[in-house]
């Protein structure tokens, strides 16, 4: 939780993915998919598309990182996850339509429009874990990449066990009792987007620099109102400007408050040219 550059928030917008049924290789969703009667070859179909869905999602992101940017392209994947999974979730709704008719269900136009969005989903998501593990490596203190991944990893197993939970406690013969899952899945989903996005809100990257120092043992330690990690340490003690690049806490009302002090100081400094001619 004290970790500098908003790692917290990283974590958990990756460890709520996890809290989903919506997979096409997942154990719970074919399962279920088997009680509405979809054959062997339809789901085999369903589980290779969405592989090759992560194959394209995972090339798309080598190829779009160095024009769209890290952290943009990464939002863009995980709002995709979000929107292709909201949009399955209102087409596994539809399918319900006519499932009290005999013989009704099967690969209807409603379960095959949700099948795909899942497909779509996975796109997103092979995406958002390239630039996840990438942004990890970077921003994360390299004397504390094990602890962290051992918390993420902590999270994405408590949300799979979740998942085995709930459907014990949700199964039933309904043909309405996979909804709970479905709607919830949709649920942390999208929270994961909405942790991500508050994230790139809040933690923004550009230089800038800490003139104090501060001695310490012998050290030298930056006078600043923001933690470091090791490796950012290491960068501002080998700056020659006492300047470096990285991720702070630098929300958006502080762009518009650094803007106006920006301006106040232009001003004055205008006015004292005058005055003194």
């Amino acid at each position: 939780a004290a970790h500098p550059s908003g790692i917290p928030l990283l974590v958990v917008s990756y460890g709520l993915l996890y809290f989903t049924v919506l997979s096409p290789h997942g154990v719970i969703l074919t399962a279920y998919l088997q009680t509405r009667h979809l054959s062997p070859p339809a789901l085999a179909a369903f589980r290779a598309a969405g592989a090759l869905s992560g194959v394209a999602g995972m090339a798309f992101f080598r190829i779009a990182t160095a024009r769209v940017g890290l952290r943009n392209l990464a939002s863009g994947h995980l709002w995709l996850l979000a929107l292709s999974v909201l949009a399955a979730a209102v087409s596994f709704g539809a399918t319900h339509v006519h499932s009290a008719e005999p013989h009704a269900d099967g690969l209807t136009t409603p379960m095959l429009l949700f099948l795909a969005l899942v497909v779509v989903s996975r796109f997103g998501l092979y995406g958002f874990d390239l630039a996840v593990l990438q942004l990890q490596q970077v921003h994360v203190d390299e004397a504390y990449r094990g602890s962290v991944g051992a918390i993420e990893s902590s999270i994405c197993s408590l949300g799979t066990a979740s998942l085995f939970v709930a459907t014990l406690l949700t199964s039933s013969p309904d043909v309405h009792s996979f909804d709970f899952l479905v709607y919830a899945s949709v649920s942390f989903v999208s929270s994961a987007a909405l942790v991500y996005t508050l994230w790139v809100m809040l933690f923004h990257e550009h230089e800038h620099a800490h003139p104090l120092f501060e001695q310490h043992e012998g050290s030298a330690f930056p006078g600043a109102v923001h933690k470091h990690t090791s490796q950012q340490q290491r960068d501002l003690e080998e700056s020659t400007t006492r300047s470096h690049v990285h991720l702070h806490f630098h929300p958006p009302w502080q762009h518009t408050l650094d803007h106006l002090i920006g301006k106040a100081d232009h001003e004055e400094h205008q006015h004292d040219y005058h005055r003194h001619g």
